[in-house]
């Protein structure tokens, strides 16, 4: 896989935290919700969904789609279960993408995915960060150095890495739009703007129907996530990284609650 590609692809995969933090572009602060035509856009905070997940496992293989090609680009897996830290209960969300490029263990409160704690790696990249709060503390470092991270947010946010039980959560209809508010130690607050397009049949399936829902993270490439009408699980989606390429990613096992 050419360099220039594998560059595109790693931003593709960041748009839902398959790496946690090789390519998030700095971004300013999220804008309050606002209405712009169509359906109001709705800024969705930790606090605003209540939850009720339990253990979880997606295992999903990505692959890179040429015209006259499919080239795989591996797998990756996500695994959700119920923990204890710091003696309060918590979800200890497992994201890893396979070769070791990246590991991300994020501890976030069951009821609201307020984050908790982030530990991680990706390529030359780690960070280990701590939140009470809006408040976060910890360390980052990447190819300059070693840098701390203590800061106080203007508003509660989502760690960007559970974007995808964010997405799943919410209340999908056709012209539905929201904004997720996120953060991430390295680079600052961020949004994630998403948009339900449709449903359509799951691209490789001949009767599953989903939401078409167009995700825009701040900074990153933009894509078309299909979350299941039924159980509303995400089942995959499709970023196009290049002229005639396109990375897609599709869930081969879905088990648990939530």
């Amino acid at each position: 896989m050419a360099g220039a590609t594998r560059k595109r692809l790693r931003q593709a995969g960041r748009a839902l935290a398959l790496a946690a933090f090789l390519a998030l572009i700095r971004t300013e602060a999220p804008a309050a919700a606002q209405e712009t035509g169509g359906l109001p856009v709705d800024t969705v905070r930790p606090g605003d969904l209540a939850f009720d997940l339990g253990s979880r496992t997606d295992s999903s293989v990505l692959s890179i789609l040429r015209p006259d090609t499919v080239v795989s680009a591996g797998r990756y897996t996500s695994v959700t279960t119920p923990v204890r830290l710091g003696g309060r209960d918590a979800l200890l969300v497992v994201e890893e993408l396979s070769g070791g490029r990246s590991l991300d263990s994020i501890w976030v409160a069951p009821r609201s995915l307020a984050p908790l704690k982030h530990v991680g790696r990706a390529g030359g990249t780690t960070m280990d960060v701590t939140w009470e709060g809006t408040r976060v503390t910890g360390s980052w470092t990447d190819t300059a150095g070693t840098h701390s991270a203590d800061t106080t947010l203007a508003e509660p946010a989502f760690d960007q890495s559970v974007a995808q039980l964010v997405l799943e959560a919410l209340p999908l209809v056709p012209g539905y739009r929201a904004r997720i508010v996120t953060y991430d130690a390295a680079h600052g607050p961020g949004w994630i703007d998403v948009e339900v397009r449709g449903e359509a049949t799951m691209p490789g399936s001949r009767d599953r129907r989903v939401w078409v829902v167009e995700v825009r993270p701040a900074g990153l490439l933009a894509g078309l996530h299909y979350i299941d009408k039924t159980s509303r699980r995400e089942l995959g989606w499709d970023i196009q990284v290049g002229e005639g390429e396109a990375a897609r990613l599709i869930r081969s096992r879905v088990s648990g609650g939530g």
